[in-house]
C-alpha cells in the first residue's frame, strides 16, 4: 500500500478518478510522501520504545507530537530524523528535559553555520561527536583527527548549542 493510497477513498469520495493522486507531479506528492514517510519513522521508533520499556508505554504513546520534525529536519535523511526521535523518546523515558536540542537538531544547526563560515577546531570537533552520535560514524574519507581546545569543551559548547536549538524549537511549535 503506497502513502498516497491513504488518500484514495477521500479522493473518490469527490470524485476523483482512482488514479488521480498517483498521477499528480512530483512536486504536489512529493511533501505527502516524506510526511508520511517520517510519520512511518515517528511510529517505528515509538512503537520501539513502547515495546522495550513497556513500563513507559503511557508516557512513550503521548509523545507522538513531541517527536515531530522541527523546521528543516524533514528535508533531511530519514537516519537524521530516526536519530532525533531516538534521543527524545530515550529522555522520555529517562525522565529528562525534553526542551534541550538533541544531537540531530545541533548538527543540522552546525552544519548549515559551516555553510557561513569555516569552523576552527572547537566546531569541527564538535561537528565529528555529533556526526558520530547521529550517524555511528564518519562520512568516507573523513578521519576524527581534530581534538578540542581543552578538556571538555567540546561538552561546553554542545550545551549551549542544545539550549539554543531548544528554545528555537519551542518558539517554533
Amino acid at each position: 500500500m503506497t502513502q498516497l493510497a491513504l488518500f484514495e477513498p477521500v479522493a473518490r469520495r469527490h470524485g476523483a478518478p482512482e488514479d488521480a493522486l498517483a498521477s499528480l507531479p512530483a512536486p504536489f506528492t512529493s511533501p505527502v510522501r516524506r510526511t508520511f514517510a517520517l510519520m512511518d519513522v515517528a511510529e517505528q521508533e515509538l512503537a520501539a520504545a513502547a515495546k522495550a520499556h513497556p513500563d513507559k508505554a503511557v508516557a512513550l504513546n503521548g509523545s507522538f507530537m513531541l517527536v515531530a520534525p522541527p523546521p528543516g529536519m524533514a528535508m533531511l535523511a530519514p537516519d537524521v530524523y530516526r536519530s532525533h526521535c531516538r534521543e527524545l523518546l530515550e529522555r522520555v523515558i529517562r525522565g529528562e528535559n525534553t526542551d534541550l536540542g538533541t544531537d540531530a537538531e545541533c548538527l543540522t544547526l552546525a552544519l548549515d553555520t559551516s555553510l557561513m563560515a569555516p569552523y576552527g577546531s572547537m566546531g569541527s570537533s564538535l561537528c565529528s561527536r555529533l556526526f558520530l552520535s547521529v550517524f555511528g560514524r564518519l562520512p568516507d574519507g573523513v578521519e576524527d583527527n581534530v581534538r578540542e581546545p581543552w578538556p571538555g569543551a567540546v561538552d561546553e559548547e554542545l550545551q549551549r548549542l542544545r539550549r539554543r536549538v531548544g528554545r528555537t524549537r519551542r518558539r517554533s511549535t
